[in-house]
This record gives structure tokens, sequence and C-alpha cells, in this order.
């Protein structure tokens, strides 16, 4: 039985996820259970009363309320290259909210994509797209701040938060 078990992500559609009873299992057992990042932020949220150990931005926002649906974290990917081709909307919100607290986008601006995207079905969440509707309703030209927005990548993040957590307690 392993002494600890990392839970980053999963896939939506294609394969089961990691179930609640089956990380349950593993805790019953002794078996330190981390989550981060994406399916293991929403698990982490589920089950940290239970004693699993939630770790990072995300986790924070679901356990908060702050976020709720499975959506919050889903993208799609190509197969073949795995690469994302849509954005997560977990990282928009914490990519919006770090250019508004840097003075980068007006609050407006920031309330604004946030609800464009959050409007979006998940495979369709895209920065230039949610920019370009955005600029659209707002009259304010939005394109020039994609590349800053793609730059802060939470899931990312929230894993590697994750990683340096698990190296340094062994």
């Amino acid at each position: 039985m392993p002494k600890r078990v990392a839970i980053v992500d999963g896939e939506f559609h294609q394969h089961l996820a990691v179930s609640p009873r089956e990380i349950l299992s593993l805790l019953s057992l002794g078996t330190i259970v981390y989550g981060s990042s994406s399916m293991g932020a929403l698990r982490a949220s589920e089950l940290w009363t239970y004693g699993m150990v939630g770790v990072g931005r995300i986790f924070q926002m679901y356990r908060n309320g702050e976020i709720a649906a499975d959506d919050e974290v889903a993208l799609l990917y190509d197969p073949e290259s795995e690469i994302a081709v849509s954005e997560p909307l977990a990282n928009i919100r914490c990519a919006v909210r770090k250019l508004v607290d840097e003075g980068a986008l007006s609050a407006v601006s920031g309330e604004t994509l946030i609800s464009v995207a959050a409007a979006l079905p998940y495979p369709e969440r895209r920065y230039r797209t949610i920019a370009r509707i955005a600029s659209e309703t707002l009259h304010v030209e939005l394109d020039s701040i994609v590349p800053q927005l793609r730059s802060h990548d939470q899931k990312r993040l929230d894993a590697l938060e994750l990683c340096t957590l698990i190296d340094h307690s062994q």
C-alpha cells in the first residue's frame, strides 16, 4: 500500500474520474492523499474533512465556495499532441484577478471577461474568443491582454506547489 498518493488531474468523458469512495478507501488504510490543481483540487474540497490534503489556490477556491462546478477546471485538449485547446475557467479567473490586482485591467473589464468565459461551454473557452466577445460588449479593445492572461497558469502553479510539498515531506 502506498504511503502517499497525489491526485492532480483527470479526464472527463473518456475515462471515469477517481471517485470519492476510492479516496476514502485509501484514507481508511492510512495513506496520505493529496489533491491539487484540477480533479485533485475538486476531490480535496469534497474530502478535506475526512483527511484528504488540499493544496493550492484552486483547492481554496473550491473549499471556500468561490467556485463549485466541475467545468471550472475542465479543458479540451488535442489527444494526439496533448496540447490544450481551451482554457479552464479557474485559470481564467485567477489570470484576470492577477491583471486587475496589478492594475493592467479594469475591474469592469475583468468582470466582463469572467462572465463571458463562464457563459461559454468549456471546450469553447479560448482567450482570444473571450477577449473578442468582451471587447464587443464593452466597446474596448482587449485583445492585447491575451498574452498576459495566457502567461498565468494557476493549475500548473498549484501542481508545482503540491510537488514541492511532497518533496519536502519525505
